[in-house]
C-alpha cells in the first residue's frame, strides 16, 4: 500500500495543523502543494470533485478533510499503519 498523500497549499494554517497531527501519530505521507503544482490540483479535483485543503487521500480514493484528520481514531480506522 502506498503512502497517503496530503494535499496542501502555502499559507494554509489548517494544512500546517494537519501535518503536525499526522506527524504526532507517526504517519508517513507524501505532501503535494497544489499552489505550486497544477498537476496535483488536477489530481485532487479528479479524486474529490473539489479543491479544498488540507485533504488526505488514501489509495487514490479515500479522502479525509481537516476535521477528520484531527480525529486520530478516524485516521487509524481508515489507514493501517503501526505507531
Amino acid at each position: 500500500m502506498n503512502k497517503p498523500i496530503l494535499y496542501t497549499i502555502t499559507g494554509c494554517s489548517h494544512c500546517q495543523l494537519a501535518k503536525k497531527k499526522l506527524e504526532s501519530i507517526g504517519m508517513k505521507y507524501i505532501e503535494k502543494n497544489i499552489l505550486h503544482d497544477f498537476t496535483s490540483a488536477q489530481e485532487l479535483m479528479k479524486i474529490r470533485g473539489e479543491i479544498t485543503t488540507p485533504m488526505l487521500v488514501f489509495d487514490g480514493k479515500i479522502t479525509l478533510n481537516y476535521c477528520e484528520i484531527h480525529s486520530v481514531e478516524h485516521v487509524r480506522a481508515n489507514w493501517c499503519f503501526s505507531l
